[in-house]
C-alpha cells in the first residue's frame, strides 16, 4: 500500500468514527452512551464527561455532574439484578 492510500485509509477510519460517536451522541442514548443535554455525555459503566467551561454557571455544572451520578446508580442496580 503506498503513503497516500495509507494516509486515505486512516482518514476515512477516522470520519467513521466521528460519525458513529455524533450519531450516538445526538440520538440520547446508544449502546451506553447517554448525552445529558449538551455539556455532558454518561458511558455507561465508564466515565462521565461534562464541560466546564468558565461562560458556565456552577449550579448547571453541578446538575449534570448529579445527572451523570443518577444515571451510574441505574446502570449499577441494573448490573446487580
Amino acid at each position: 500500500m503506498s503513503y497516500p492510500q495509507s494516509i486515505m485509509r486512516a482518514l476515512a477510519g477516522t470520519v467513521a468514527f466521528a460519525v458513529i460517536i455524533a450519531l450516538a451522541c445526538n440520538t440520547g442514548t446508544t449502546g451506553g452512551i447517554y448525552r445529558i443535554g449538551k455539556n455532558a455525555v454518561y458511558i455507561a459503566g465508564e466515565a462521565c464527561t461534562v464541560n466546564m467551561g468558565t461562560e458556565r454557571r456552577f449550579e448547571d455544572i453541578y446538575s449534570d455532574f448529579e445527572s451523570c451520578a443518577d444515571l451510574h446508580e441505574e446502570f449499577v442496580e441494573e448490573s446487580d439484578r
